[in-house]
């Protein structure tokens, strides 16, 4: 975990413990901002449904994941101090017989003293195999996410988040999309 990403309210940086150690995989491009508003988990999770083309996956680690090591991403959590596992995990299928194997979006909780006030994102494409893949093209998932609000009435801010690692990691990455999702205006 990075020193800024424990600093920041909202997580930054996804890791995965793949070798027995904890390595940043990918950015946080998604935040949904809950301030003064009493959204929950369920009403953040409705504009990515079926009828926007994405399918919750309902996974067991080791069960229904590619791999029986492989689990989903991580984040930190600045208010209980751990890394926490997603809450949603959804996928919105692309091109079957290409490299792309579709879209991906993880959404985790954002607590402030207890209280819920965001849901953090992670927007990917995968590409690969089911089996051997990463997340990648991040700006276009991101899109597809954002499209799916802003469908339901919620309000896009396209940004640049300051992730506050090496310029490695950014050059790899690429685009990010980052975005900020508020609940539509009541």
């Amino acid at each position: 975990m990075t020193e800024r990403d424990s600093e920041s309210i909202y997580p930054l940086l996804t890791y995965n413990d793949r070798t027995g150690e904890y390595d940043i995989t990918m950015p946080v491009n998604i935040r949904i901002d809950l301030t003064d508003t009493d959204y929950d988990l369920t009403a953040v999770q409705a504009p990515i449904d079926v009828h926007t083309g994405w399918t919750q996956l309902v996974a067991t680690v080791g069960k229904y994941w590619p791999t029986r090591d492989a689990k989903p991403a991580e984040v930190w959590d600045s208010d209980t101090q751990q890394l926490i596992s997603p809450v949603g995990n959804y996928r919105k299928p692309s091109d079957p017989l290409g490299p792309q194997l579709g879209f991906h979006l993880y959404l985790w909780p954002v607590r402030f003293e207890g209280d819920l006030v965001g849901v953090a994102g992670q927007a990917h494409t995968d590409i690969g195999t089911v089996t051997d893949h990463i997340g990648s093209r991040f700006d276009r998932a991101a899109e597809l996410v954002s499209a799916a609000y802003a469908a339901a009435g919620w309000r896009i801010t396209s940004t640049e988040f300051e992730y506050g690692i090496s310029e490695g990691y950014l050059d790899f990455w690429g685009a990010t999309g980052d975005r900020v999702i508020r609940p539509p205006k009541s």
